[in-house]
């Protein structure tokens, strides 16, 4: 009996003793990869004061919810439409104040290269939304559709 006691002891001991081992020693941290920022150097070509720069994101509809298959319960869609929804839009003014004729400013524009752009002037003109790789342009200068 004494021995069994012994081995459970000794077993014990080497169960504490090997998860403190693994609890000391640190696992490998990965590198992080670097997220490509776009960003933008944005230049007033025009003779009018650019008012708005917006980034267009379209947001997906969420996902449906799953349906019941008990028999008992009624559907989740019991009083909606069958129609799935749809994404929205989202439209944010990236300038704080507005932009001044041959006057720049750089602009941060988030994760996604390809971005979703419109800008209005202070004259009323406005540029047509427009998608561009800003990874690979780093300046736009804008101009009013008039000039």
């Amino acid at each position: 009996m004494r021995s069994l006691s012994k081995i459970l002891a000794i077993g014990f001991i080497a169960v504490v003793a090997t998860t403190a081992a693994h609890a000391t020693t640190k696992p490998a941290t990965p590198a992080k990869k670097a997220t490509p920022t776009a960003s933008v150097t944005l230049v007033n070509g025009s003779t009018s004061a650019v008012v708005e720069f917006t980034k267009i994101e379209v947001i997906p509809a969420p996902a449906p919810a799953p349906q019941s298959q008990d028999w008992w319960a009624a559907p989740m869609n019991w009083f909606s439409s069958d129609k799935p929804a749809e994404p929205t839009t989202q439209e944010t003014n990236l300038l704080k104040a507005p932009l001044a004729p041959k006057k720049s400013i750089a602009l941060k524009l988030g994760s996604e290269c390809n971005v979703t752009i419109s800008a209005k002037f202070e004259d009323g003109s406005s540029i047509d939304p427009v998608t561009m790789d800003f990874c690979k342009d780093k300046k736009l200068t804008l101009k009013a559709p008039a000039e």
